[in-house]
C-alpha cells in the first residue's frame, strides 16, 4: 500500500556524486513536481523544496536519504542522514559518482495543495467563462486557519432530541422588572432569582455572563438568562471588535433584536478604541412597510450608533459608517435578462481587515433564530486571506451601489446613509482596503492609500 501524498512532491532522475563525507551533489537531468492530487506542474524549479528531506535510488542499488542544502532547476545538493552503502561517511576513497533517481516530499502536514473537491471546483470555475471573476466573485487561498470555534451550528447539540428539551429563555420588555432592555432578556447573578423559563414546561434558562454586553474596551460582562445559540451573537460580537482598521458588515436583513444589541454594543467599543475604522453595513431585503428606503436605512444608523460617545470638536469620533442597500423586483414575470430578474445582496459575511472573517447561512434575526422553532444553519471563522477575499466581494456590490441609479423610490433601488452626517454624500470606500494592504496597520493612513 502507498500512502497518498498530500503535498507537493517531485521526482527527478540525474547524475548523483556521493563524497564519502556525507555530502551528495545530483545533477538533475529530468524534473516534474506534482501536486498531491497528481497534477504535473509546469515549473521544473526545485528550489522550493530547499530544506526538506529527499531520497535518491542509485544503479547499484543504493539508498540514500538526505537533507536538501540546496536546489534548482538542474542542481540539487545536500547533506545525508540514512544510508544503506557502506563508507557513506568517513571519508577516503568511498566516493562514487552513479546514475540515480531523486523523490522529495514535503511534510504530511503541508496545507498548500487544494483538495480532490477544491480543485474539481476550481477547474470548473476557470474553464466555464468565470475566469474573469476571479478576484472579484470567486478565490481561493492556500492560507485558511481555522481555530477551535471554526464551525458554528449551535443546534447541533439538539440534533436527535426533543424540542420540549430545547432551552428558550424568557423574554422580557421595557417596565419588567430585572430586565435588560437591549437584549430583551432578565438579568441574573447574585441576589437575584433563577431564570425564568418561557413556558412552564421549559426548561430554565441559564445565568450567563455575555461579552456581547461589553460596550467599552476593559468593560464587565453582565450576566444575562439566556437560552439556545448564544454562541452566535457572541461571535459576532467577538469578530467586529477585533476590527482596527477596515470592517466590512454583510447579511440579507438588518439585525434585530439581541443580535442588534450585540452588534450596537460592538461598534460602540469600537468607538472606544479612538482609531479611524471605516465599517460598511450591506443589506438586500427592503422594508416593505416602508416608502423611502433611505428613512428605513436611517433608522438602524441611529439605532447602532445610539451610544457612540457625542463628536465635538475636540474629540471627533473616528469611526465612518456607511449602510448600503440593493434590491430589485421582476419588473414582468416573463423577463429573463439577468438584470432585470429578481435579485439582491444575500451575503452574510463579517471581514475584519483582510485577516478574519465570519460567514454562511445565519442571518442575524432573532425570532427565526433564537426562540422556540429555531432554523437549523451553519456559519465558519476563518483566518487568511479569505477575509480579502471577502472583502473584495463585497466592493463589486459597493461599486454598484455607490456609481448609479441609487435612489429609487418604492422598494426597488440602491441606497446608502453614512455616519457622521456630514458625509451624508459620500457612498462607502470602493475599495474598503487599499490593494496590497492585508493585515498589517502599522503603516498610516497616507502610507495605506
Amino acid at each position: 500500500v502507498v500512502k497518498g501524498i498530500r503535498g507537493r512532491s517531485a521526482v527527478a532522475v540525474g547524475e548523483c556524486t556521493y563524497d564519502g563525507n556525507g555530502h551528495v551533489d545530483i545533477a538533475v537531468e529530468g524534473a516534474r513536481t506534482i501536486t498531491g492530487l497528481g497534477s504535473i506542474l509546469e515549473s521544473r524549479d526545485l528550489s522550493t523544496f530547499q530544506g526538506l528531506n529527499a531520497a535518491t535510488y542509485g544503479d547499484v542499488g543504493g539508498y540514500d536519504v538526505f537533507s536538501i542544502d540546496s536546489a534548482s532547476s538542474s542542481h540539487v545538493s545536500g547533506t545525508t542522514y540514512f544510508s544503506t552503502r557502506i563508507g557513506t561517511w568517513g571519508g577516503g576513497g568511498n566516493a562514487l559518482v552513479e546514475k540515480c533517481s531523486l523523490f522529495v516530499d514535503t511534510p504530511t502536514d503541508d496545507q498548500t495543495e487544494l483538495s480532490h473537491v477544491g480543485e474539481s471546483v476550481r477547474v470548473v470555475l476557470t474553464n466555464h467563462n468565470l475566469a474573469g471573476e476571479q478576484g472579484k466573485t470567486w478565490d481561493y487561498t492556500p492560507d485558511a486557519r481555522f481555530g477551535s470555534n471554526w464551525i458554528q451550528i449551535p443546534l447541533m447539540s439538539q440534533l436527535g432530541k426533543s424540542t420540549s428539551e430545547l432551552v428558550v429563555p424568557a423574554f422580557c420588555t421595557k417596565g419588567d422588572d430585572a430586565c435588560d432592555e437591549d437584549f430583551g432578556l432578565y438579568t441574573c447573578g447574585a441576589g437575584l432569582p433563577s431564570c425564568p423559563a418561557d413556558r412552564p414546561s421549559d426548561p430554565e434558562g441559564v445565568c450567563t455572563a455575555l461579552k456581547s454586553t461589553v460596550s467599552a474596551p476593559g468593560g464587565t460582562p453582565s450576566e444575562l438568562c439566556v437560552g439556545h445559540s448564544v454562541s452566535l451573537y457572541e461571535e459576532v460580537y467577538s469578530t467586529i471588535i477585533q476590527a482596527e482598521r477596515y470592517l466590512d458588515i454583510s447579511s440579507l436583513e438588518l439585525a434585530d433584536g439581541i443580535f442588534l444589541a450585540a452588534i450596537r454594543n460592538a461598534i460602540t467599543f469600537l468607538d472606544g478604541k479612538d482609531q479611524t475604522i471605516d465599517i460598511r453595513f450591506l443589506t438586500g431585503l427592503p422594508d416593505f412597510t416602508a416608502l423611502h428606503q433611505d428613512r428605513h436605512l436611517q433608522r438602524f444608523m441611529t439605532n447602532v450608533t445610539r451610544d457612540i460617545r457625542e463628536p465635538t470638536r475636540l474629540r471627533p469620533t473616528r469611526l465612518r459608517i456607511t449602510i448600503g442597500q440593493w434590491f430589485h423586483a421582476a419588473l414582468r414575470p416573463d423577463v429573463t435578462a439577468p438584470e432585470d430578474l429578481a435579485s439582491w445582496n444575500h451575503a452574510k459575511i463579517i471581514a475584519v481587515d483582510g485577516r478574519l472573517t465570519l460567514e454562511g447561512g445565519h442571518n442575524w434575526a432573532s425570532n427565526a433564530y433564537l426562540k422556540s422553532s429555531p432554523i437549523l444553519d451553519a456559519s465558519l471563522v476563518v483566518e487568511g486571506d479569505v477575509a480579502k477575499h471577502a472583502h473584495r466581494f463585497l466592493d463589486q456590490q459597493w461599486h454598484y451601489i455607490c456609481t448609479s441609479g441609487w435612489g429609487l423610490l418604492g422598494y426597488s433601488g440602491r441606497y446608502f446613509v453614512s455616519f457622521p452626517d456630514s458625509r451624508a454624500d459620500d457612498c462607502a470606500p470602493v475599495p474598503l482596503m487599499p490593494p496590497g494592504v492585508t493585515g498589517d496597520f502599522t503603516q498610516t493612513k497616507d502610507e495605506a492609500a
